[in-house]
């Protein structure tokens, strides 16, 4: 949705967490018909192996092999399951009506070391860093794969 009297960074930073959120419950909604309920990681076989399980599955989730840091990496997997998505993406959803009822837009600001950082203002200038944290979580959940490797 666009407004002729938001500029357009406001318009862009309000989709751009909308279409995040649209992703996330996408593939939220059909991971959780697959693997419905919680996530937790056990052992698996050739151990050290670690598998993903959904409760009341044996079909693991995912699996990870024996050169990774296997529990923490199956310890974040499970904490990532569906039920987690979906809650993130009401949230991006809300976050981007507040993008765009504040009038946001990115500014670049100077850093002490002469570089500089981009973050997210309202309409009256003030750092908004929740609305910077959103916005970078949301390019992170569109990224494709080619942006991954570059």
């Amino acid at each position: 949705m666009t407004h002729p009297s938001v500029d357009n960074d406001t318009n862009d930073l309000a989709e751009l967490l909308r279409s995040a959120a649209e992703k996330l419950r996408e593939q939220a909604t059909a991971a959780r018909a697959v693997a419905p309920g919680a996530w937790f990681q056990a052992p698996s076989d050739p151990r050290p192996n670690r598998a993903v399980i959904a409760e009341g599955q044996v079909t693991p989730v995912a699996t990870t092999h024996e050169n990774c840091e296997l529990p923490k990496l199956a310890d974040y997997i499970a904490l990532t399951h569906p039920a987690v998505g979906l809650a993130f993406a009401e949230v991006l959803d809300h976050l981007g009506d507040d993008v765009y009822d504040g009038r946001a837009e990115e500014k670049r600001l100077p850093r002490v070391d002469g570089g500089t950082y981009t973050v997210v203002v309202n309409e009256y200038g003030s750092s908004r860093y929740d609305w910077t944290a959103a916005v970078e979580a949301a390019r992170q959940v569109l990224r494709t794969a080619t942006e991954v490797t570059a």
